[in-house]
């Protein structure tokens, strides 16, 4: 009888009790956390990677494939740690209002590299174009959209890959970029 009662009123080994309780708890927030910032950290990459391209091309005085795949090929040193190339891709689409009626707009031309445009293809009328821009005549816009596979790092096992997808809308400064020059 006398045990029992040293039982239930000792101390000891009550923060080690505790520190089993909260510790697994404490750990799961944290990675939570380290996931949270991951993913915002990328999506903030994904922009700047976005508007970086579309900047570019927008300084241009003619648009080349060349050149802008040669834009496209730093990607991965503008989102690192994440490597585009390897799951995502990135289409820069040049629109513009058609000769016969400036209120339908037209995909002039498209430099894409590992994606395929949701804008729709050369010569098509644009879909889902961001903010529901429009043109008047004689004006253009540079559209570049980033795609992403993301996999969470931690809680992979637990939650699929989400695809992202960001936009930057630019109109050249120079001209309008209407053809594109080998």
């Amino acid at each position: 009888m006398n045990s029992t009662r040293f039982f239930w009123k000792s101390k000891k080994g009550t923060a080690a009790i505790e520190f089993a309780v909260i510790a697994p708890l404490f750990i799961t927030f944290i990675a939570g956390l380290f996931e949270l910032a991951m993913f915002m950290f990328l999506n903030v990459k994904l922009q700047v990677l976005a508007s970086t391209i579309a900047n570019n091309v927008t300084i241009q005085q003619t648009a080349s494939r060349t050149n802008i795949q040669g834009m496209l090929g730093v990607e991965d040193t503008i989102t690192y740690p994440f490597k585009i190339s390897n799951k995502g891709g990135i289409v820069v689409t040049q629109i513009q209002p058609t000769a016969q009626n400036p209120n339908i707009m037209t995909i002039s031309w498209q430099v894409a590299s590992g994606a395929v445009s949701r804008l729709g293809s050369t010569g098509a009328v644009p879909v889902n174009v961001p903010g529901n821009i429009t043109l008047t005549a004689g004006q253009s816009m540079i559209v570049t959209e980033v795609f992403y596979n993301y996999a969470p790092i931690i809680f992979g096992i637990f939650i699929t890959a989400r695809p992202l997808y960001t936009t930057a809308v630019f109109l050249p400064r120079q001209g309008t970029l209407s053809t594109l020059n080998p």
